[in-house]
């Protein structure tokens, strides 16, 4: 039976010279590996944008009000004035807004859009306000990502990768194959990416999700897209 054998049943190499031999055994398959692995070269992979919601209710709502109405809207109405006559009981349900960066020239065509400072890798930001009853606000709300960050699930799938050992949480060393380490990286791309999103909601506009002191965090997704596979075609 061969080191390889061994490990894929479960069982750790037993010392340094072992690990070695089963990292180069399988290193001399990354090169297939990372073939079947990279995209087309009529092919791309696009992170165009992740989306986020955060909830307010009680004083969380004065917060949002408040916070809103310290940034230099294009229209003469605040927007956290707007939410104030809802809960008041107006007729407003519901106002979509954009945000740039500083320095920013605004398209003068919007109605209501602020300048403030976005998070790194966002090139502009669009919400929507819902006043859903006297004492919940949702704010649903989707960065639109630059060009370097739309690229990089594309980029992370196209550079080669290669096995590697890894320790294990509780004690000694595994091996990670090119599949899981371009796994990984897409993981790490998509965590770095939400991360930066939430972060900028808590500081900026927080609400009971961002401010909870459990592990709950905004529910997060992101808008992946293709240039020739058409995901979902089939029922496999």
């Amino acid at each position: 039976m061969t080191t390889d054998e061994v490990a894929s049943e479960g069982e750790q190499p037993a010392d340094d010279s072992s690990y070695d031999a089963l990292v180069a055994s399988r290193r001399r398959r990354d090169a297939e590996a990372n073939e079947g692995t990279r995209l087309p070269d009529d092919e791309r992979v696009t992170l165009r944008s992740v989306s986020t919601a955060e909830c307010y209710t009680g004083r969380a709502i004065d917060d949002l009000v408040a916070r809103l109405d310290t940034l230099e809207w294009s229209s003469e109405e605040l927007l956290g004035e707007a939410i104030s006559s809802a809960i008041a009981g107006s007729l407003f349900s519901g106002q979509a807004f954009w945000l740039w960066p500083l320095g920013t020239s605004v398209a003068s065509f919007i109605y209501t859009q602020a300048a403030v400072q976005l998070p790194d890798g966002v090139r502009r930001a669009h919400g929507t306000i819902y006043v859903l009853g006297p004492a919940l606000v949702v704010l649903a709300l989707t960065f639109i990502l630059d060009d370097e960050q739309v690229g990089r699930f594309d980029s992370a799938l196209r550079e080669d990768a290669e096995t590697v050992r890894t320790p294990l949480p509780g004690g000694g060393e595994s091996t990670s194959d090119v599949h899981n380490e371009k796994s990984r990286r897409l993981r790490q791309v998509w965590a770095d990416i939400r991360e930066r999103c939430h972060q900028w909601v808590a500081a900026t506009l927080p609400g009971n999700l961002s401010l909870a002191e459990s592990e709950v965090t905004p529910p997060t997704y992101a808008t992946l897209s293709l240039k020739q596979g058409v995901p979902f075609g089939t029922h496999a």
